[in-house]
């Protein structure tokens, strides 16, 4: 089944932004690259659309992008250190989505994939730098485990603080019922006795 994906303002904002950097970064690259030509601005697309989609379903985005931007490395278009930050954006919100650990763990296929692109010499790249890309990957994934094994800690005692309060709050109410049958039968035991 099919979710119908309403991006918010939010999710248009961050789109455009994070496709105005990768634009920016693109013109502003020093590279003897390909110029963008129709299916570079096709690429360019598939490496900042998938952002609108992010809060509903991040790891399908982080999926996307790590086969997006390989993609586009591999046809020669201007690349920089910049235009992970799609990437990175969605490392950051698959990890601190609300799933399994192995779940969130899918997402290191983009910064895994990446590494082994550049020591195989798939990708004609700087070393060091997709390198570091791939560690601040990890990092910002590792944080993004953080977080939400913050929130499910949160979450979890939210839940017991609440579970205790509707018990002790249950207890109240039986405690004032038994002082209430207590009284009403001393009462009736009080008339009865002459």
């Amino acid at each position: 089944m099919w979710l119908r994906i309403r991006p918010t303002a939010l999710d248009v904002g961050l789109t455009v932004g994070l496709g105005a950097i990768f634009i920016v970064s693109t013109l502003a690259s020093n590279d003897e690259a390909r110029s963008l030509d129709a299916f570079g601005w096709l690429m360019l697309g598939a490496n900042t659309v998938p952002v609108l989609g992010l809060r509903h379903n991040p790891l399908a985005v982080a999926l996307a992008l790590s086969v997006a931007y390989p993609t586009w490395a591999m046809f020669d278009y201007p690349t920089h250190i910049m235009q992970s930050l799609p990437t990175l954006a969605a490392l950051a919100a698959t990890e601190a989505a609300p799933r399994p650990l192995w779940w969130r763990a899918i997402a290191l296929i983009a910064p895994i994939e990446m590494m082994c692109a550049a020591l195989l010499g798939i990708w004609d790249v700087d070393f060091p730098e997709i390198g570091y890309i791939a560690i601040v990957f990890a990092v910002v994934w590792a944080l993004g485990v953080a977080l939400g094994s913050r929130r499910d800690h949160t979450r979890a005692l939210t839940e017991t603080t609440v579970a205790l309060q509707e018990a002790r709050e249950e207890l109240a109410r039986r405690a004032v019922s038994e002082e209430r049958t207590r009284i009403a039968r001393d009462l009736q035991t009080s008339w009865l006795t002459p």
